[in-house]
């Protein structure tokens, strides 16, 4: 059976990741190194593939796979990041200290 695909995991040391076919989100495919007949660069994560599907002891693992041209956007992380909170917070800081010095002196005292 031949599928395409996305790379969204790959082993660098280990020379082997996983691929999830097109349209089938709960499926992954077994890819090593030696699936590849010819590379253009070594695999990573992102890349599109296409391969030939053999099981094999209840694992699906690809033979003959290329990587096709182009590659798919990795998902946005959905990791918090303090970085943009904080620049926010120090603008208003800023802002604040800045407008202070407009004000009148004498609505602070009363």
């Amino acid at each position: 059976m031949r599928l395409q695909g996305t790379l969204f995991e790959w082993h660098e040391q280990g020379g082997y990741g996983y691929m999830r076919p097109n349209g089938q989100s709960d499926e992954k495919v077994y890819v090593d190194l030696a699936a590849f007949n010819y590379r253009p660069h070594q695999p990573s994560v992102g890349d599109i593939l296409i391969v030939e599907v053999q099981q094999e002891g209840g694992l699906l693992k690809a033979h003959n796979a290329r990587m096709k041209l182009g590659k798919v956007a990795p998902p946005p992380s959905k990791k918090f990041n303090p970085t943009g909170l904080l620049l926010m917070i120090l603008l208003v800081i800023l802002t604040a200290v800045s407008l202070i010095e407009f004000l009148p002196l004498s609505s602070l005292s009363s």
